[in-house]
């Protein structure tokens, strides 16, 4: 399994972890971490993933969109290399990004 997801049903707060590539296969998987709670924050741990594509980058902004402006959404301990994809794609101007 590469998502793993906890949630804090007293505080809404989501922390779902990505493990290896973060891509098109992790699909499902990724939209079934939130796809039925109401969280008020998100933190995606991407400290074990290797890769980012394309379709990843979708699935994120698909939950921005899923989820709302009110969920502040955080993507956190990414690699270098992987933090340099969300750069060049513009995403530290729709996600909090440590």
């Amino acid at each position: 399994m590469n998502i793993e997801s906890r949630y804090n049903a007293s505080t809404r707060a989501l922390v779902i972890g990505v493990t290896g590539d973060f891509s098109f296969s992790l699909v499902d998987e990724f939209r079934a971490a939130y796809r039925h709670l109401d969280p008020l924050s998100v933190q995606i741990d991407l400290s074990q993933a290797q890769r980012i594509d394309s379709s990843a980058l979708g699935m994120l902004l698909n939950m921005r969109k899923t989820l709302g402006k009110k969920t502040v959404i955080k993507i956190t301990n990414s690699s270098p290399y992987v933090r340099r994809i969300l750069s060049i794609a513009n995403f530290d101007s729709k996600f909090d990004i440590r």
